[in-house]
């Protein structure tokens, strides 16, 4: 690039130098050549007016070529006398009476009808260029008497002007050399120009728009040069606005709860936030510009496209995904519209509701299950009190069993209402924690006494399996102790008699800021299937054997979020017929 830059340059630059040396040249020699020539005519003129003034009558000499030969001997030039019929009288270079007429050659006939004439033309008697000039001589009456020439080589001329024209040349030559030099630096300074613009340019293409160039003239090149700094000034600022409308646009969809996917005309995927790769397992990385429908693999997704691009209208849809975990979407397509009114593409917005939908269906479990809780003993309580009222009052025994049974049902509804409105203060921030060193062992020991009869009554053995010196933890003992009864006597209810109920504790290993308490029991186990559903409000594994064991179904969802509320981590672990563990994760004070 640089080479033939510089060569295109110069190359034109000494074309035209040459072409214009060149016609000056030619133009300096012819004219030289014709102010020489008419120098020496005018000189040859003045010569022969001045030999008119000795010539003696041509008319009465028979011959005259001494007297012409002793002319151009003071002359130095070639001397011929004629009369007026033409007819050579003398020549100094040839005898006259050897040579023809001489009446016709040009510079007689113009000295004829001018009064003088030139000519210059090859000679045949001397065989070479001569210049001619012919003056008619005069009698003194006026008349004609004939006609003196003189004639002069151009050999002279010639050798003069050889000499000017290689002068001329060389001074061409000099002027080429100077001009070769002017034209390599105007070269080398036009094309380093060219090429600083070059390389602008080029850091423009790459988005490399901090630096700018130096105008050092202030003609057309320093003109483009400060056209490019602004055209880069001003691509800069563009750039700069469309990159931070990208970023917030970046920063709105990362921010986003909800999934979006654009997709155009095509159906390829051209745009895509974080929430939409999480909810499908997709990488961000390889889906860009793939069908959407070899991404999100559904045909559902097809016909709510399809149904936009007919309707050129939002489109709603409730949809279930089973890959790469189960969810249920509110999925809202919007088409994008161009300016004239035609489909560009389609908007995609994933809504999560898979919680909304699982908090709907434990709302009516939760509605169906108080309902349930309440109508069984409130049934029992209204059919004992109708009993009495039709007269069971009067038979003593059965009366006093009807009342107990009413007594049995009142308790348990007290304690469904006590857990529940425990369970609403937790969750809504309302019960009153507070927290302080809580030694375990005395906590477990308060636990153990206040369930000691209820395990003996069923011959199970209660332990407390901790090592001395257990450091105390970050607890509300009330609460404290509220867990470990619940644990525990969940333990005794589902344990056959013989079997055994323990309180583990040690230091968390590799967790030295936390202590983990296990209550182990040897009952009759959950199923694994049933696991996940422990600590939802009215589980029950067994319903029967719960109820008939006086529970409300509550416990575990109490004891969950109590833990919860001390900043802890509750696991449970069970196998059906080898028993359960359920470990708490407590903070050490």
């Amino acid at each position: 690039m640089k080479g033939r830059i510089r060569w295109k340059l110069l190359g034109g630059y000494l074309m035209v130098v040459l072409l214009c040396t060149g016609i000056i040249g030619l133009y300096l020699v012819s004219t030289l050549k014709g102010l020489f020539i008419d120098q020496v005519t005018q000189h040859l003129f003045s010569q022969a007016n001045l030999l008119l003034t000795y010539l003696p009558d041509l008319s009465d000499q028979p011959s005259l070529d001494e007297l012409a030969q002793v002319l151009k001997h003071q002359l130095q030039t070639r001397v011929t006398l004629l009369n007026p019929e033409g007819t050579v009288l003398g020549d100094s270079d040839e005898a006259s009476s050897l040579m023809e007429n001489h009446l016709l050659r040009p510079e007689i006939q113009q000295a004829l009808r001018e009064g003088k004439g030139a000519a210059i033309r090859f000679s045949a008697t001397v065989q070479q260029n001569l210049l001619y000039v012919a003056l008619p001589v005069k009698k003194p009456d006026g008349a004609l008497a004939g006609f003196l020439r003189l004639a002069l080589p151009l050999v002279e001329i010639e050798h003069n002007l050889q000499e000017i024209r290689h002068k001329v040349v060389l001074g061409a030559l000099l002027a080429l050399v100077v001009a070769v030099a002017l034209g390599i630096s105007l070269a080398r300074s036009l094309e380093s120009k060219i090429l600083s613009i070059i390389a602008f340019t080029q850091q423009i293409a790459r988005g490399e728009l901090g630096n700018r160039m130096r105008a050092t003239s202030q003609d057309e090149l320093g003109t483009l040069i400060q056209n490019l700094n602004l055209m880069a000034e001003k691509l800069g600022e563009e750039l700069k606005a469309v990159s931070d409308e990208k970023q917030e646009k970046e920063a709105i969809l990362k921010s986003m709860t909800d999934g979006v996917l654009v997709i155009d005309r095509q159906g390829k995927i051209i745009l895509s936030n974080p929430v939409v790769e999480k909810l499908f397992g997709l990488d961000a990385t390889t889906i860009k510009g793939r069908p959407f429908l070899d991404v999100l693999k559904s045909s559902t997704f097809q016909s709510l496209v399809q149904e936009v691009q007919e309707k050129k209208s939002k489109v709603s849809s409730e949809i279930q995904i089973l890959s790469p975990r189960r969810t249920d979407l509110s999925v809202e397509a919007v088409p994008v519209k161009s300016g004239q009114g035609g489909m560009e593409g389609t908007v995609l917005v994933f809504h999560d509701v898979t919680r909304l939908k699982r908090l709907e269906e434990m709302r009516v479990d939760f509605v169906a299950n108080v309902s349930h809780e309440l109508r069984t003993p409130l049934t029992a309580i209204k059919g004992f009190v109708e009993t009495l009222l039709d007269g069971a009052l009067e038979d003593k025994e059965h009366a006093i069993r009807f009342l107990k049974i009413i007594s049995h049902h009142s308790d348990r509804l007290s304690r469904l209402l006590d857990d529940l409105l425990t369970l609403s203060n937790i969750e809504l921030g309302k019960i009153k924690i507070e927290r302080g060193p809580v030694h375990l062992d005395q906590a477990v020991h308060s636990v153990l006494s206040m369930l000691q009869q209820k395990a003996l009554d069923k011959g199970i053995t209660l332990r407390f399996e901790g090592s001395e010196g257990l450091p105390p933890v970050l607890a509300d003992r009330d609460r404290l102790v509220q867990i470990l009864v619940n644990l525990v006597d969940n333990g005794i209810k589902y344990t056959e008699r013989g079997g055994k109920v323990s309180i583990e504790a040690r230091v968390k290993r590799g967790r030295p800021g936390q202590m983990e308490i296990s209550v182990k029991d040897t009952g009759i186990g959950i199923p694994e299937s049933a696991l996940p559903r422990l600590g939802e409000r009215f589980y029950r594994v067994d319903k029967a054997r719960s109820r008939a064991e006086g529970g409300t179904g509550l416990g575990l969802a109490i004891v969950k979020h109590l833990v919860e509320v001390h900043q802890g981590s509750m696991l449970i672990e069970s196998q059906v017929g080898q028993g359960t563990t359920v470990s708490l994760t407590l903070p050490l004070a």
